[in-house]
């Protein structure tokens, strides 16, 4: 299936957290992390507010000479107003809780 949950480490002392959200894998045999072409991993933030709209995917684009190459996109962004975010106060990954 491959991995379920990321931890990041700020470096702030603030830690974010990534866990697996949905995943295809088309081929991967007993692989823990199965690498063929086509497999693809979407991961969701957690920890964080409510109102922030996350996303990051994963997908094994192509493979040559035993190399694997990993396609890859990210996103987040407050979906609440503008008074909302403010009202925050402190940055996004601040509210962590792992």
């Amino acid at each position: 299936m491959g991995p379920v949950k990321f931890i990041f480490d700020t470096g702030d002392g603030v830690h974010i957290h990534i866990e697996l959200a949905k995943y295809s894998v088309k081929d991967g045999g007993s692989d823990y992390f199965p690498l063929s072409v086509g497999n693809r991993w979407i991961y969701r933030w957690c920890g964080i507010d409510e109102r922030y709209v996350t996303k990051e995917y994963y997908e094994v684009a192509g493979e040559r000479d035993r190399l694997c190459y990993i396609d890859h996109y990210a996103y987040a962004y407050f979906s609440g107003s503008k008074e909302e975010y403010d009202a925050l106060g402190e940055s996004p990954g601040t509210n962590v809780d792992v």
